[in-house]
């Protein structure tokens, strides 16, 4: 999907049941929608990258949160 597809079909989304049942989701895209747009004009290939590199953030993220003080084992 590009920039160009994204708005008709968040409007086709948000007549959805889909929508019904999670409301959250439209309102939330259409706050971020200016962050979001950007994104969608990098190609697939780009995107997956990125995508990889947000989970790996997410999870070095949670591991810090997990291990606050954790200090190297003694010797």
């Amino acid at each position: 999907m590009d920039a160009d597809e994204a708005e008709p079909a968040l409007a086709t989304f948000e007549k959805s049941d889909l929508a019904k049942r999670y409301p959250t989701i439209a309102q939330s895209w259409r706050r971020t929608r200016n962050e979001v747009i950007p994104f969608l004009d990098y190609p697939p290939e780009v995107r997956r990258v990125i995508y990889t590199t947000n989970s790996i953030e997410a999870l070095n993220a949670k591991v810090r949160r997990a291990c606050p003080n954790s200090q190297p084992l003694p010797k």
